[in-house]
């Protein structure tokens, strides 16, 4: 594929190594094609800041980019879906848990699956999985009933082969691109 080919939304990295004086290799130029735009270094940078949690402010004092331009990116960055902008409650501080409903198909119909669970109270995401599951239901619960019950459920419904339970002990978010720009 030529360089800079849009077709199909395919994405292409260009990059251009230097050592500096500390022997270090920096990344002087990201440049990714798609349909959308053109990510620059800017853009780049801008998303490390994001994923650290840094607000516009923030990104715009640290980068020394004005305020506007920053909200400008951020929000093409948004609208070009580059990011999922979302909010995600304090499951604990509300005094839920956070389980994951594993399960394995028998008929290969993830969807059909994912669609009867996606109205469920308590289903916060679900996904296809591949490896030991074939679906992850993730799932805001308070006590072992309401795990016994959505287990339950699983268990009767035509297609399901398996059904486990894991509960979310801890998280830590590692705020992390696949390209580090130093």
């Amino acid at each position: 594929m030529p360089f800079g080919d849009n077709s199909g939304g395919t994405t292409m990295a260009k990059r251009k190594n230097n050592n500096n004086n500390n022997n270090k290799q920096k990344l002087q130029d990201v440049v990714v094609f798609t349909r959308s735009h053109t990510l620059d270094t800017t853009d780049y940078k801008i998303l490390q800041y994001l994923v650290g949690g840094a607000e516009n402010k923030d990104i715009a004092r640290e980068m020394n980019i004005p305020i506007n331009t920053i909200q400008r990116r951020v929000k093409r960055l948004i609208d070009e879906q580059w990011i999922r902008h979302r909010m995600v409650p304090n499951y604990k501080k509300m005094r839920y848990n956070k389980g994951f409903l594993h399960l394995s198909i028998t008929n290969g119909n993830k969807r059909h699956i994912a669609d009867i669970f996606k109205d469920r109270p308590g289903v916060i995401e679900i996904s296809s999985q591949v490896g030991n599951s074939d679906l992850v239901i993730t799932y805001a619960h308070t006590n072992n009933e309401e795990i016994e019950h959505i287990m339950d459920f699983a268990r009767n419904l035509e297609g399901i082969k398996s059904v486990t339970w894991s509960t979310e002990s801890w998280s830590q978010h590692v705020a992390k691109l696949p390209i580090q720009l130093l």
